[in-house]
């Protein structure tokens, strides 16, 4: 039976590579040693523009940073790169039987990475798994969206926001019903299907490779369904 998704959105940290490789807490650690030593914010200020953001439902760490290199006059981008110098990506291991997979399936599909985090992050990420940076990724049919590419009104939609995948399906021009999500965190998931989009959970116990070997051969791949507690 022929599945019926043409479009393939792969998160990047926790499905390009486990978690495990490079846990979320060490770029949550990155980015509290910038912001606490090159902004110089009070723990006073920083709790403060948590305040904010929370309670105007800026979701994400990014929105967060943002906020505060905003306090500050801290350039965002400046940020991002001396995040991702503090983070030693070398644990990560190279997968290249991963991107000859996606090149594959690229012959019947088209793929998308859909990342909530930023740019020089993701350079490094994919440097390590793909062994090339993201315009050499992009360079290759794959486009790439980091947590900059979509934005409304100063503020980032990160996937589980209100808004995010609407931005994301309008910037791609990807059908929901003919979309797929690869995702380590099921609320992204929740909210993909209430755009109509259907998830995958990636995991440690079925990594992305397996959960792509449907779409390289016949085999009818079965969409996990994911409703709210």
């Amino acid at each position: 039976m022929k599945i019926a998704q043409k479009n393939l959105i792969l998160d990047c940290d926790g499905v390009l590579y486990p978690l495990a490789e490079l846990p979320t807490m060490r770029i949550v650690e990155a980015m509290k040693d910038v912001y606490r030593h090159e902004l110089n914010l009070s723990g006073e200020q920083q709790q403060q523009i948590s305040q904010k953001t929370i309670q105007e439902q800026h979701l994400g760490m990014f929105n967060y940073v943002r906020e505060m290199c905003r306090a500050t006059g801290y350039d965002f981008d400046t940020f991002c790169r001396q995040m991702s110098t503090r983070i030693d990506y070398n644990t990560i291991k190279p997968n290249p039987s991963l991107w000859n997979m996606l090149q594959n399936a690229r012959n019947r599909y088209n793929i998308a990475v859909w990342s909530n985090g930023c740019r020089d992050h993701l350079d490094h990420v994919f440097e390590r798994v793909f062994g090339k940076d993201v315009a050499a990724v992009e360079r290759n049919g794959i486009p790439v969206f980091d947590i900059t590419l979509l934005e409304k009104d100063g503020y980032f939609m990160p996937k589980q926001s209100q808004e995010g995948f609407g931005i994301f399906l309008r910037k791609t021009g990807f059908k929901a019903e003919e979309s797929i999500l690869f995702d380590d965190t099921a609320r992204n998931l929740i909210q993909a299907k209430k755009y109509g989009v259907s998830g995958v959970l990636v995991s440690d116990d079925k990594p992305l490779e397996s959960l792509l070997r449907p779409y390289l051969g016949t085999q009818q791949l079965k969409v996990n369904t994911y409703e709210k507690d």
